[in-house]
């Protein structure tokens, strides 16, 4: 039995409607990472900015497990510490984010930042030293944003350049924790670290998608009244 003419309108006005929905809540609900270079680009994705530019860090010395401003920081440099110093040329202000072993962090010093959810994470990386493709990155989950040796955002009165990496939720918090990691090998080059930048983002509903829902259901209850006027005459 195939069904009268009312029954598989029903039917399809049902299925229909239900996928319509189920395409829009996994739209709205995945939360994809985008990587960055840029950090005017970055800055352009929106939301709220708190940048921590180390000016005014009443640590001098920041110990694994410390929090600055709400970021977490956590390494094992091996007897090393992780400190804000001020001996060189950086991005804003006069302090950076280093060790206390020569004010400078080197090739092999990973970090690990944890904080609150966020929809975005980002820094600069400084250095006097000729860096090439993927010597650093930032890593979220199976997303990893690489320094890209071009990408030089500006280059310090002492010579040195910067370079930008950043991660960006495309449309939640979603991120809680970052690796930095270096490539070179070990001690192949020095790097400091200045400006981390984390984002705070409002959820919006998505125009587009609320948008299309309106259509599909315009659509279908449309056909379903022809359908309804033309079963009338027919009668």
């Amino acid at each position: 039995m195939q069904g009268t003419p009312k029954m598989v309108k029903d039917r399809f006005v049902i299925q229909a409607s239900t996928l319509i929905i189920t395409v829009i809540f996994v739209t709205t609900a995945s939360a994809e990472l985008v990587t960055f270079t840029d950090r005017d680009a970055f800055d352009a994705t929106g939301g709220t900015s708190s940048v921590i530019d180390f000016e005014t860090t009443a640590l001098d010395v920041v110990s694994s497990g410390d929090t600055i401003s709400g970021v977490t920081f956590a390494y094992d440099f091996g007897g090393v510490s992780l400190a804000v110093d001020d001996q060189f040329d950086t991005t804003s202000g006069l302090r950076y984010l280093a060790t206390d072993d020569g004010g400078v962090l080197q090739d092999g010093d990973d970090l690990n930042f944890s904080f609150l959810p966020a929809a975005g994470f980002g820094l600069f990386v400084v250095s006097a030293d000729p860096l090439l493709d993927g010597d650093v990155t930032l890593t979220s989950g199976l997303v990893t944003a690489a320094l890209e040796a071009s990408s030089v955002q500006q280059t310090l009165a002492d010579g040195s350049s910067v370079w930008f990496m950043g991660l960006r939720s495309d449309d939640a918090e979603t991120i809680t924790s970052v690796v930095l990691e270096t490539h070179g090998g070990g001690g192949s080059f020095l790097y400091n670290v200045d400006d981390v930048v984390v984002v705070s983002a409002v959820a919006v509903p998505e125009p587009s998608s609320i948008m299309l829902l309106g259509l599909v259901t315009f659509a279908l209850v449309r056909c379903r009244f022809r359908s309804s006027l033309k079963q009338k005459k027919d009668q």
